[in-house]
């Protein structure tokens, strides 16, 4: 079942960029995207107001990413989603 955005709301980590999402019974889910992700999606060395501007202009992607990992229950300890670089660039790793 698709995850749905909490809110705008989005918070600046230490590990990357949270935000938050409903499952189908209007429970919260804490996300993350790992700022590595972030980087590898941007490339190069993207300062942090780069990495933010990146996640708002794609941020429905990652948001589908966090459902897929969801309907999968590929859950973090805490019962949170942690988007990661393979889960946003699974070309870098394509032999």
């Amino acid at each position: 079942m698709p995850l749905k955005r909490l809110n705008e709301a989005y918070v600046v980590e230490l590990e990357g960029i949270g935000f938050g999402m409903l499952d189908e019974q209007w429970r919260k889910l804490r996300c993350l995207v790992t700022g590595a992700a972030i980087t590898d999606a941007i490339g190069g060395t993207p300062t942090q107001a780069e990495q933010v501007e990146w996640f708002l202009a794609n941020r429905s992607s990652v948001e589908q990413v966090a459902t897929a990992k969801f309907d999968q229950h590929t859950f973090e300890n805490d019962g949170s989603i942690r988007v990661g670089t393979r889960d946003l660039n699974p070309h870098l790793f394509a032999f």
